[in-house]
């Protein structure tokens, strides 16, 4: 049985809806992370030591692969 055009669009669907869960889980992670810390350090007043610059940079890292992720995939369903 040979694929068919239907069958290769709804493997382009599944494949875009992945890739915007991944996007949407890349932003979404760092995000969820920091809250608790942030929530700690407004309710005590103290500020929990930072685990270095290189936290920063890969949660940077992280969100904006997310995004770029989010926008593609916004890109090729606009262009269907």
């Amino acid at each position: 049985m040979q694929p068919t055009v239907k069958d290769d669009e709804n493997m382009n669907d599944d494949c875009l809806r992945t890739l915007e869960i991944v996007g949407k889980t890349f932003v979404l992670t760092p995000i969820i992370v920091a809250l608790p810390l942030l929530a700690y350090a407004i309710i005590t007043g103290k500020n929990i030591v930072s685990p270095g610059p290189g936290a920063g940079y890969s949660a940077g890292l992280m969100i904006s692969a997310g995004i770029f992720l989010l926008i593609y995939v916004s890109y090729k369903i606009i262009r269907k």
